[in-house]
């Protein structure tokens, strides 16, 4: 339905299209997903599935943002709180079965943390408390209710990340697109495992990021010959 000055109200949670880039509140609630079997690069561009701020901001996989009513904003960081203050909500059942290389999913409140291993994929075996699978889902529906009804969350700052890649034979044929180095944009420097890097970068150099990268990976060749392949994302008002 639609309230006073034009907002979209949906569920408690109202749509402010122009508002959704300047949040200035802290962190109350986060769920992410990480790690498990995925190649160089991958974590550094998995942005939380949702992040919920003190002011109702609330943006779901660094892509979609709404403001959020403060009774739905409460109920998260409440539920989140009561699930993380007791940790047998976060101990696997014995017996469960072991899951190789499994992700890691990660919930916080601002005061606490809870990381868990396999914690969607055990769900068939019932291998954590219900409490717990119950703030899975909660977040779950409120991660979609932001991704269906937000606005596009593009503020002027992304994170790079690059990977380097092995020279390729030149008896074969290309099989992907291999494009120069976008000039202006800064290469960030290679992790001492010289295989992948990372930068944080705002304002203009970001938008310079944003205009010649997509947020999928891409090959460049830079004036050196190097071969990276390079991707970005979205960083959250507190990265």
């Amino acid at each position: 339905m639609r309230g006073a000055g034009g907002l979209v109200v949906l569920g408690g949670a109202v749509a402010l299209p122009g508002a959704a880039d300047a949040a200035d509140g802290r962190r109350i609630f986060g769920w992410e997903r990480f790690g498990g079997f995925v190649g160089p690069g991958t974590d550094p561009l998995a942005a939380p599935r949702l992040a919920v701020y003190s002011d109702g901001l609330g943006v779901a996989d660094a892509t979609r943002s709404m403001w959020l009513s403060g009774r739905v904003k409460a109920e998260i960081q409440h539920r989140a709180v009561d699930v993380l203050s007791h940790p047998a909500n976060l101990r696997r059942r014995r017996g469960a079965p072991v899951i190789v290389d499994a992700p890691q999913t990660r919930f916080t409140t601002g005061r606490s943390t809870g990381v868990v291993d396999a914690l969607e994929e055990y769900r068939g075996h019932h291998a954590y408390p219900k409490p717990l699978y119950d703030l899975l889902d909660a977040a779950a529906a409120l991660r979609e209710q932001v991704l269906n009804n937000g606005k596009l969350f593009r503020p002027a700052a992304v994170r790079l990340v690059v990977v380097r890649l092995d020279e390729p034979d030149h008896d074969e044929p290309p099989s992907v697109v291999v494009k120069p180095w976008p000039v202006g944009v800064t290469i960030p420097p290679i992790d001492d495992n010289g295989r992948t890097g990372q930068a944080d970068v705002r304002g203009a150099a970001a938008r310079r990021v944003m205009a010649a990268m997509t947020g999928t990976w891409q090959v460049f060749r830079t004036r050196r010959g190097t071969v990276l392949q390079a991707a970005r994302r979205y960083l959250l008002p507190d990265e």
